[in-house]
Formats: structure tokens, sequence, C-alpha cells
């Protein structure tokens, strides 16, 4: 027989003072103390990795015992059992009245964890007595994102003077706290020594250090009492949460005459690819002139499927027309559709994801500016930022219904961008039409001023028409039609320019991530990412200055300006900005970022970025006490100023209108923008007090419209026609011409008194549509039926009687002392293609 092995009597393998224990301890747990694993624990015995089949389950430990692999007994110093303490040793069997108490074969090999192994043949022989035994395990590593089982074989034996006192418990010690996971008690009956197995379920210890305490009692009176451990085991299997990465691999085209597009797609993953998942189906391609198309799937490669090797998957698009052409020229991206391409364990992204984009470049590179006639005819009146528009097929058969004036060029046009579309003039009015990718912008075109800028040495896009060559003879004369001076007009010279070609270098765009940042004042500093999009060819580099809005530079931020540099190949810079902590009870604040002054050929998008620091002292960002609150009152105009309008888009009936907002309040409106550039940026609303100080919220954004020369506010008013209900209140909507637009400014002083009474009248805007902008107390700002987006489309609306309803701030972006008199109401009859409109307010 192999004697019994020694184990170290030992104390706790880390002096922690404190005990943690789950909640699911049962009674008696006084006689149980016991430290958990610290995190910091080193040099474990065992060091599970995860194999490259992660979906297996792995053992992570496994002890038969037929060595000692770092057990220790009496832990703590906590037994008290004067026999029978665990041991690991080869038992020898006992029995009393013919039933076994203690078996001589172990589950597996020679030895097994025993109660004293010798054989013992009354109470207090080898058996439990007078107490707690205990031993515990060496450290186990349980990896993270990973599933384990504990198994393993046991027996309690002891006889009918047995009680609840008399116990075998194992344990689970983990870093936080110690969870019984097993635990079976004496009664007064016999029972037998018999191997059984149990298996526990222990992943809530998933990214801890463990170990197993085991424990066996005799308490209470005395009573024979026998217990022993095999076979223990723990495995694991990792959890695969992760889907498939994409990665896309295109080209530009740049050949013209292809009839179909190949691109691949690999997808890579921490275990292997579900290759019955990827079919017709799985990508979306969207570009230019709406094009939207699934791509086929077309061949998948050979790879081995398993988590070392990704898979290739090719896909194939048509083009839109017979072949790709220059019609078809522009960025087309690529995307991975939501809940496709899976994994093995059917993890997939439940979003739609970017992959990226390939260009199709199908341009000559140099382009005939054609017959230039007499020039190019435009509406005397004009006024605003307006472009010279090349047309690849002639003006005069493009726009036949309403065609450019006699004798004017054969394939250049002016054309403005006023409200979100794109119209053509043709001398007499302003036409809207869809923009082709073929057509391109060579010129600005500044209507006010009688002023011409080439784009010459540019390479961009302006609201989605290509603009700029890289060299040319195009000369642009304002005031000149047929060589003699004609008011409005613009004589033209030249015969061809020449672009840049698909290979030129392409210094890309460079943008804020987002028009707005909020941190809290107790972050330390706010990053702010540059991005450059659209290519990164070459060394660029753009300026960045700070700007106060309503927090203050050297108490509430840092002030910075400098220059940014890009080297080739460089997509991001990051700025880090500080921000000041302060306890003094205040709203909160906010300062700009704005880029400017781009070099290497770099255009500039989101030019600036608005850093909103949430105070944590108090302050409020609504109305408090003492503003000095604008009140926005939409008055509808009452002087018959209505009209179907036929002219302007052909087979159309609009209901063209003139509204009218005044500022009715105790202060101004005065909203603030953040640059004197750019598209769109952020506004910030004023709010003055009684207290003579003011401070400012977000409210709402500035637009940048090119064809008027000056910023917008977004989302100011909306107009719609609603039908008249039986009892005469306004019903369902019938027509509406979506949400306007303005430039707010001072045009009308209805009501003078509200000016003379209020304590603050005057505000910093109402003088000009720049990035300052508002209206005083008791002025109102017009909006003639003339200018654009002045209508409700009623082209399919029945004659009839009908409610006009306008309504300002739709959003609540402003705050004012009323917010319940922004709608105004104005009974019309609609009977094309006149327009009675008398005056019955709905109050």
């Amino acid at each position: 027989m192999i004697g019994p092995q020694n184990l170290n009597q030992s104390t706790a393998l880390l002096d922690v003072a404190s005990t943690s224990t789950s909640a699911t301890n049962r009674e008696d747990l006084s006689t149980t103390s016991i430290s958990p694993i610290a995190s910091q624990t080193t040099n474990p015995t065992v060091a599970p990795t995860t194999p490259a089949n992660a979906a297996t389950p792995r053992i992570v430990f496994e002890d038969n015992f037929e060595r000692n692999q770092g057990w220790q007994t009496n832990f703590n110093n906590r037994d008290t059992a004067t026999t029978g303490q665990w041991e690991i040793a080869n038992p020898e069997a006992t029995s009393l009245g013919g039933m076994s108490q203690q078996l001589e074969n172990p589950v597996s090999g020679n030895n097994a964890l025993v109660t004293q192994a010798l054989a013992g043949n009354t109470v207090g022989q080898y058996d439990i007595d007078n107490g707690l035994t205990s031993t515990r395990s060496p450290e186990i590593i349980l990896d993270d994102n990973t599933d384990f089982q504990l198994d393993l074989s046991y027996y309690f034996a002891h006889l009918s003077n047995a009680n609840n006192d008399d116990f075998l418990r194992i344990s689970v010690v983990g870093e936080q706290l110690t969870q019984i996971i097993f635990e079976q008690r004496g009664n007064n009956t016999d029972r037998a020594a018999t191997w059984s197995t149990f298996t526990t379920d222990i992943s809530s210890f998933a990214g801890e250090t463990i170990a197993l305490l085991v424990e066996a009692q005799d308490g209470g009176t005395a009573s024979l009492v026998e217990a022993a451990i095999d076979a223990v085991s723990i495995s694991g299997t990792w959890r695969d949460t992760q889907a498939p990465t994409p990665n896309l691999n295109t080209r530009d085209i740049t050949a013209e005459g292809t009839n179909s597009y190949d691109f691949e797609v690999t997808y890579g993953d921490d275990s292997a690819i579900d290759i019955s998942t990827i079919d017709t189906g799985d990508i979306l391609v969207t570009g230019p002139n709406n094009y939207n198309q699934v791509a086929t799937f077309v061949a998948l490669d050979e790879n081995a499927n398993d988590e070392q090797n990704v898979r290739t998957a090719t896909y194939r698009l048509s083009p839109p027309d017979a072949s790709w052409n220059g019609r078809d020229n522009g960025l087309y991206s690529v995307f991975l559709a939501a809940n496709q391409v899976s994994d093995v364990h059917g993890n997939r992204s439940d979003t739609t994801v970017s992959l990226g984009d390939f260009v199709v470049d199908l341009r000559s590179p140099v382009l005939s500016l054609g017959d230039l006639g007499a020039g190019v005819a435009a509406r005397d009146n004009a006024t605003g930022i307006g472009y010279l528009m090349y047309s690849e097929e002639l003006v005069e058969v493009r726009f036949l219904a309403a065609g450019p004036a006699a004798g004017s060029a054969s394939k250049l046009i002016a054309v403005q961008y006023v409200d979100g579309q794109w119209y053509y003039d043709n001398n007499d009015r302003l036409i809207a039409f869809t923009p082709r990718t073929t057509d391109r912008l060579l010129a600005e075109l500044n209507f006010s001023d009688d002023t011409t800028t080439l784009l010459q040495s540019t390479d961009q896009t302006i609201n989605g028409i290509a603009a700029g060559y890289a060299d040319g003879d195009l000369r642009i004369t304002p005031n000149v039609w047929n060589n003699a001076r004609n008011q409005g007009e613009f004589g033209l010279s030249g015969t061809a320019i020449t672009l840049f070609s698909s290979s030129s270098e392409v210094p890309g765009q460079l943008n804020f991530t987002a028009p707005i940042v909020f941190i809290d004042e107790s972050s330390g500093t706010v990053d702010l990412t540059i991005n450059r999009i659209g290519g990164s060819n070459g060394q660029v580099s753009v300026d960045y200055a700070t700007t106060s809005v309503s927090a203050i530079a050297g108490e509430d931020y840092t002030a910075q300006s400098g220059t940014l540099i890009f080297n080739e190949g460089e997509t991001a810079k990051t700025l880090s900005i500080n921000i000041f902590d302060d306890t003094e009870g205040e709203a909160n604040e906010a300062f700009v970022i704005t880029l400017e002054n781009p070099t290497g050929k770099a255009s500039l998008g989101l030019v600036s970025t608005i850093v909103n620091i949430n105070a944590s002292d108090g302050g409020s960002d609504r109305g408090n006490p003492g503003d000095l609150l604008p009140d926005l009152r939409p008055i509808i105009d009452t002087s018959n100023d209505y009209q179907i309008d036929i002219t302007e888009i052909p087979g159309q009936a609009l209901l063209r209108l003139s509204t009218e907002v005044a500022n009715v309040g105790d202060g101004p409106l005065e909203l603030w923008g953040t640059s004197t550039t750019g598209v769109f940026q952020p506004v910030f609303q004023r709010i003055y007090s009684d207290q003579s100080n003011a401070r400012d919220q977000l409210a709402g954004a500035f637009v940048n419209h090119p064809a008027h020369g000056h910023f917008h506010f977004e989302d100011f008013a909306v107009y719609n026609l609603r039908a008249i209900q039986a009892d005469g209140s306004p019903g369902e909507i019938v027509a509406s011409g979506g949400k306007t637009s303005f430039c707010l400014i001072n045009i009308r002083h209805p009501f003078p008194q509200l000016t003379n009474a209020a304590t603050i009248s005057d505000g910093r805007g109402g003088e000009d549509c720049g990035f300052i902008q508002g209206i005083d107390v008791g002025y109102a700002d017009l909006y003639n039926r003339e200018l654009p987006n002045q209508w409700i489309d009623v082209t399919n609306v029945s004659d009839g009687d009908y409610w006009l309803e306008i309504t300002t701030d739709p959003e609540n972006n402003i705050l004012e002392t009323n917010e319940t008199n922004n709608t105004d109401y104005l009974k019309i009859t609609l009977d094309n293609p006149y327009l009675d409109a008398p005056n019955l307010p709905l109050i």
C-alpha cells in the first residue's frame, strides 16, 4: 500500500483580512472564514490559453490526486478536527456492519483526496472527529469571455449517529467573493460510501483567479463521518460574440466600355465563417443619380474554412446603362447589409456596415467649351451668388422646354443653388433642374457685385456638382453680350479647359467629426478630431483657432491657435484643449474652434465645432428669473398678397404667400453663428437679463445659401394647408410647404410701443444676414411671396375652402416667453388659377 502523502500545513496563500461569502451560503457559516483570491495574484499554478479551435471545450484544471499539485490543508489555521484530516493517499477500505464507509478504489489511479486514508473500526479512529478539516486547491486562472464547468467525483458516508452539523462542502473562492457550489449534510440514517459525480457551471467567475475549498466536519455529538474527492476537472468553452470583420478591396473605374465591375470583400473571424451565408444580398452599393444596387455574388476562394484563414468573396455590379461611361462618374459607397454574413456560431452584424467606396472617373481630360455664341444671358435683377456651368449635352436641347436666350453659348449656362435645389437661369426666371455627373462648375458669378471668379486650379464639389479645373483659356466679362455692353449678361472667350486626370493627386477635405461636442467641466480636457477625407495625397495644412461664445478663455478653457500639418497619407489629427472646473453656479458655456486657410489644394468641409461645457455646479439652460426673452408671433399678411403661380415650375400650381414674424416679447431675438465662413454651423441664442448680463445656449443651425450670399437660420417656419372640419376648426394637412429657412432681420416696425417699453429692445442682430442675426423687440421680419420656398404645391389639391397655417420655430429651438402663440391661421378659398384671401384669422 502506498502511504499517505504529507500535505503542506500552512496559512493562506495571501494574507487578506476580509471575508467574502456569497448570498447563497447556507447555515453554520460561523465555522467558515475564507480569504478571497487577491486580484494581484501572480505565478498561478495553472495558466490556460485560448487554443486554436476556441469553440472546443478545453481542460483548464485537472487533478486525479496521483501527486500533490499544491493543495493546502488547515487553511488559515482554522481546522479543529483531531483525526480524519484531508490527505492525498491510497485509501484503505473501511466497513462497519457490512456497510462501506471508506472505499479502497478511487475513481482513477491509485490515490484520492480522502479524510485520512487508514482503515478504522470505531468512531474516532481515522474518521473525522471533533470538528472541521479543510483543504484548498492551487490557484486556477479562468479566462474572460469563457463558460466554465466543474466536474468531480465524491462520496460522503456516515452512520445513523450523524446529525445536521456533519457535512461535506465544496466552495469556489474568487477574487471578490466565495460561493458554496456543493454541500451535503448528515442525518440519522446510515449512508454508505458510493462514488457519485457532481457537475456545475462556474462561469460567473470568468476572468478571475480562483481556488477550490473542500471542507468536511464532524459536528455536534461524536459520529462516524468519512469523505473523499477524486477526478476533479474544470473545462472552459470560449464565448464567441464577435461578428465577422469585412474588408473591401476595390479599384476605381477609369476605362469606358466595360459592362460589369467586380470587387472583393474579405471576411475574417476569430472562429470560422459560415460560408452558406455568403451570397447575393450581402452587399449594397449606392452612387450618383440614385444608383442603388444589390451586388451579385460571383465566387468564393478555396481557403480552408477555419479561424486561421479569411474568406474572400467576389461580387459583381452592373452599370446604370449598358456600359460604364462618363455619365456614371462619381463616388460609389459600398455597404455590408445588416444580418447577412455570419460566423459558425451565428454572430453577424445587426446593422448596416460601411465598407468604403470607389470612384468612377471617366472624364475626358480636355473639355471643349463649344460655341460661345454671344455669351451667357441671365436675369438683369439677379442677385447673390451663381455659377457658370458646363453641360456635356447642348443646353438648348437639354433645357428645351424653357431654353436659354437665343444666341447663348451652346454648352455653358448660368445656374444658382437656392434652398437645397439647383436652378438654371434662362434670362427670364430660374427653373429647377437635376444635375448630372458630367456637369461641372467653371466659375463663380456674383450677380450683386457684377464680379466673377474662375475656379481654375481647384477640384471640388459644390452642392453635388463637380467644380473646378486644372487649366484653360476661359475668360468671362460681366455685363457684356455679343461684344457690347449689356447689363446682367456675361461675355465669353476661350476654347477649352483641362481637367485634373484620374491619376492626379487628391489632397482631400478637412472636417471636424461633429458640429457640437458636449463635455463635462470636470473632465479636464476635450479631444477634437479633424479628419482628412476623400484623399490623402501630399502634405496639406490648415489653421485653427478657438473663439469664445459664452465660455471665457483662461477661466473656462485654454485658448489655442496654430497650424495642423497632415503629411502624405495622414488622415486624422487630434486637438486637446484644457477645460477648467469651477464652483460657481452657472449655466452651460461654450466656445468654438474654427478651421481656415487650407493649403496643398485641400478643401474644407465642416469648418467649425462647438464645445458645450456642461456645468456641474447648479446652473440652468432654461428660462431663469429675470431673463428678457423674445416672443415670436407669426402674422399672415392680410393684404390679399397671395396668388397661384403656374409659371415657375411647368405643370405645377404653387400657392405663393408672404410671411411676417414679429417679436412681441421682453427682449431681442439675437442669434450667433460661430464662423463667418463655411456651409453649416451651430447657432446660439443670446439671452439678456434684467441684471445687465447675458448668456448663450444652443438654438439650431445656420446654413450658408450661396444663391443668397448669406446664412439662413434653419427650420424657422413651416407652411401647411389644412382641411376645414365640420365645426370650422383646422383638420388634416392636405398640402405642406415643408420647413423653411430664414435670414432674420428687422424689416418692419409694427409695434413701436413695445420697443419703447422694453428694458433691452435692441440686440446685435437685425442689421444684416451675417453670422449674427435676429429680430429686435417690436420689429418684424417679412418674407415676400416672390422669394424661394415661399410656396405650397397645391397642384393636386381640389378647389374649396382651407385653413392656411403658418408656424414659427416648429422645433422650439428658440427660448421664448410664450411658446403657445407660434401658429396663426387664415381661411382661404382655393380656385385655380386665382386665389381669394379674405381677412378671416382664426384666434
